[in-house]
């Protein structure tokens, strides 16, 4: 499923205060508009996952799954600890044009 989402870059997402790393307002909207606009399936057990990202510019890939995965606990699975697979593709795109493409399924 596309959704036409931006992930914010780690240094958007996040900031460092002393030993305290905290969300932004911006990391904590990207969460609760990803975990609205995704409809899929909830997951009891282990699962597999695969993201293609469309971006523009393009950023690093293990921050953006990072961010993918932690927005969608409650809603696709209980915890991200229950992914056991991960493939993520980062692909470039016209300015303006973000999409996000998630699969989450059962590990079989």
């Amino acid at each position: 499923m596309k959704i036409p989402l931006q992930v914010p870059s780690w240094n958007r997402m996040y900031r460092v205060h002393g030993s305290i790393v905290y969300k932004t307002a911006e990391a904590k909207q990207f969460q609760r508009d990803l975990s609205m606009l995704y409809v899929g399936k909830y997951h009891e057990g282990l699962v597999e996952m695969r993201i293609i990202i469309e971006r523009n510019p393009i950023i690093d890939c293990d921050n953006a799954a990072k961010a993918i995965c932690d927005s969608l606990q409650g809603r696709a699975y209980k915890t991200d600890r229950q992914i056991r697979k991960l493939s993520i593709e980062m692909l470039p795109c016209p300015k303006g044009k973000d999409t996000i493409d998630i699969s989450v399924s059962e590990l079989i």
